[in-house]
């Protein structure tokens, strides 16, 4: 009875069963090193442009205990790996696979790590954060990361603003890998009894792959023990579950006083209003702009008189043509990536939040936001930190010594935590349009991104006033 982890006396490695129930078989080849000649600092080792690289994998030959939980790995056509595997709590196992030689080696460098568990034919898969197109994944690969995709929707991207590289069988199993790295999952796509979770650890891959695997009795609840990992979520305040509206483009304080006054009127069950863009003096300027709004503390008052609770629109940037002085004292800190790439929004550098600094004084500034009453926001954007186009890297550099290949997928964290660690302590509400594991434990909702308001599915032929497009799609 119940969940265990043991030898597979048919493959000669591992399975995940319950009870009398295999849910995974591990066999050795399920366990993949990726071999290059020569890592190169100018290529990304993005696995979702496999085919533009030239590997030499080598899967698992055979599987050999060396000691409590870990297991000496010899690979096809040479050199060996180790696989560590260790039982956290029922229903959750740890594991790592790390190759013997990452580098330097006569057979070449590591710079992809596989993972291709066997599973039931038949089974739907769902998980792996935000898609488009469908919430089952049998037969579609899946990047965990955002993707240069022109020509082929309209957006110009993949549109995969939360990837979670967190696999659920509805056999009742988890398969979590957390590393930040570029990421592919191919869900029963060659095989129809196989999953494969192609990582690019490039230099990093010394450090090995980290996953998990999950077992429970209903596949809904793996999800408990993916919280148990990686934190459970950010629970909004009571107030927060309300309907919330917001207008695109106010004009100035008049207009949201009539809208909120109208809202009452006409008895709208409405817990919320958002105040978008453009409000302040500039991208980020931290105030009201006083031509549009000329009592922002009354307002907000009366909004709460009401019953409402405000909200803000924010994003990571200090526009040098709109806050001059704030950008100028910024850049003299050193509180912007030192070493960047074109901005992909019209407003310059995201802050570098990995600099506890930069943290601290972007903390500062929204101070008096949350004096004046606010309590929520609208972190937007913070889609700049890319791996690069195709497998050319595009290189970052941050305060805490990491790069692009690791903050493409951790960036939207620090920049939430600024905004998490400010609202009030009985809860606010955070709207976040980009995300990764971990990131539930902050954002209270995420909005993917800006969708087709038609019911034109993901990369379905359409026409706007005759001129033809890919759709972005999501509204079905």
């Amino acid at each position: 009875s119940g969940d265990h982890l043991g030898e597979d006396s048919k493959s000669g490695g591992l399975l995940l069963a319950r009870g009398d129930d295999v849910l995974l078989r591990l066999p050795p080849e399920a366990f993949v090193v990726g071999l290059v000649e020569g890592l190169s600092d100018a290529l990304n080792y993005d696995p979702f442009y496999l085919d533009s690289f030239d590997i030499s994998w080598r899967p698992g030959r055979s599987l050999a205990a060396i000691g409590e939980g870990r297991w000496a790995l010899e690979l096809q056509g040479g050199g060996r790996a180790t696989l560590e595997m260790a039982k956290v709590a029922d229903g959750r196992y740890s594991g790592r696979l790390t190759p013997e030689q990452a580098s330097g080696g006569s057979e070449g460098d590591v710079a992809f790590l596989r993972l291709a568990p066997r599973v039931d034919p038949h089974e739907a898969f769902y998980g792996l954060g935000s898609a488009l197109d469908s919430p089952e994944h049998r037969g579609r690969t899946r990047a965990m990361q955002l993707e240069a995709m022109l020509g082929t929707v309209d957006s110009g991207a993949n549109e995969v603003h939360v990837p979670v590289p967190l696999l659920i069988g509805t056999e009742g199993w988890g398969l979590f890998v957390e590393d930040p790295h570029p990421g592919l999952f191919e869900v029963a796509v060659a095989r129809d009894d196989e999953v494969v979770a192609t990582f690019g650890t490039g230099k990093r891959s010394e450090d090995g792959l980290a996953f998990h695997l999950y077992v429970a009795d209903h596949p809904l609840d793996v999800t408990r023990h993916y919280y148990e990992t990686t934190g459970y979520p950010l629970l909004p305040a009571r107030w927060a579950l309300g309907p919330w509206i917001w207008r695109d483009e106010n004009e100035d304080q008049a207009q949201v006083l009539e809208d909120l006054r109208t809202i009452r009127a006409l008895d709208l069950a409405t817990s919320g209003y958002w105040i978008d863009r453009p409000y302040a003096s500039g991208v980020n300027s931290f105030d009201f702009d006083p031509d549009m709004f000329d009592d922002p503390a009354g307002m907000i008052a009366s909004a709460q008189d009401l019953g409402f609770r405000v909200a803000l629109w924010h994003a990571p940037y200090l526009a040098a043509d709109q806050v001059p002085a704030l950008h100028a004292e910024a850049q003299r800190l050193g509180f912007f990536p030192e070493t960047n790439q074109p901005s992909l929004n019209k407003w310059g550098l995201p802050l570098d939040f990995t600099n506890p600094d930069a943290m601290a004084w972007w903390q500062e500034r929204l101070r008096p936001y949350m004096d004046l009453g606010i309590e929520g926001f609208k972190l937007d954007y913070a889609e700049d930190v890319v791996t690069g186009f195709g497998q050319g890297r595009m290189p970052w550099a941050f305060a805490d010594g990491s790069d692009e290949l690791i903050q493409q997928s951790q960036y939207q964290r620090h920049y939430h935590r600024a905004y998490a660690e400010m609202l009030p302590e009985e809860g606010g509400f955070l709207l976040c349009r980009a995300g990764t594991y971990g990131a539930q434990t902050q954002a209270s909702v995420i909005w993917p991104g800006d969708l087709d308001a038609t019911l034109k599915r993901h990369q379905e032929p359409a026409e706007d006033d005759g001129v033809p497009y890919s759709a972005t799609g999501g509204l079905p």
